[in-house]
């Protein structure tokens, strides 16, 4: 029997899954926050500097990069991730 299998039966989602709905959760949380919080700053801060090697990864390039992956299109960024969370 296959892992994918056990979880159709046991009515479970993916690790990877669990991860992408939490991580949408908390940035539906940030956003509701005062814009003048630290994690609110955070989510939006793009630090100055060198920039030679990989581009570093930002909680904001990586909603955008699910966003396009999962079709959400045009539509805003509180309906994605009460979409990600029901």
């Amino acid at each position: 029997m296959s892992n994918e299998e056990i979880q159709k039966r046991a009515n479970i989602s993916t690790i990877s899954e669990q991860i992408l709905r939490q991580r949408w959760k908390f940035i539906g949380h940030i956003l509701r926050m005062d814009p003048h919080k630290h994690p609110k700053t955070a989510l939006t801060w793009a630090p100055k500097g060198r920039s030679h090697g990989r581009p570093k990864d930002n909680w904001q390039s990586t909603a955008e990069k699910e966003r396009t992956a999962l079709g959400f299109g045009s539509i805003g960024v509180r309906q994605q991730w009460l979409l990600m969370i029901v």
